[in-house]
């Protein structure tokens, strides 16, 4: 924690904005590791405010999944999920599957406490429906 508090400070002092929305997207994650919601959800908060500004759309994604799993992390189930699902949208259109992938190990790991996931796409990607690799292509060797 140390480290990436101190790469804050110094991204702030230097004036580096998007390694100060990496730092706070990390520190986010930490956090929420460390069981403090609300510490996450303004980090992640202050985070998703620089890429916004800077015009950072995958870095606007993260942090969107980071703000998700911490307004979940303080009880806010409903608003968590809607930025869980924006996120993975918005990951869907950057084919950022990183991020895709996450939201939809998230929604599977919290299935059994959420009642409600009518609203959620089934599988990762409806348009790959029948696809027997989920969707997953692998590179191929030339690439």
């Amino acid at each position: 924690m140390r480290e990436y508090t101190a790469t804050l400070e110094s991204a702030r002092k230097i004036g580096i904005r998007r390694l100060q929305g990496d730092a706070l997207l990390e520190l986010a994650r930490l956090a929420l590791d460390l069981g403090d919601g609300e510490t996450a959800r303004r980090r992640a908060l202050q985070a998703l405010m620089i890429a916004n500004q800077l015009g950072l759309g995958l870095r606007q994604t993260h942090g969107l999944v980071v703000l998700g799993l911490a307004a979940m992390a303080a009880g806010q189930q409903d608003l968590g999920k809607k930025y869980l699902q924006h996120a993975r949208e918005q990951a869907k259109k950057q084919n950022y599957w990183l991020r895709a992938h996450e939201v939809e190990r998230v929604k599977e790991e919290l299935r059994w406490a959420m009642t409600d996931l009518r609203g959620w796409p089934q599988g990762l990607f409806a348009s790959n429906k029948g696809r027997d690799d989920g969707g997953v292509r692998e590179a191929s060797p030339g690439y």
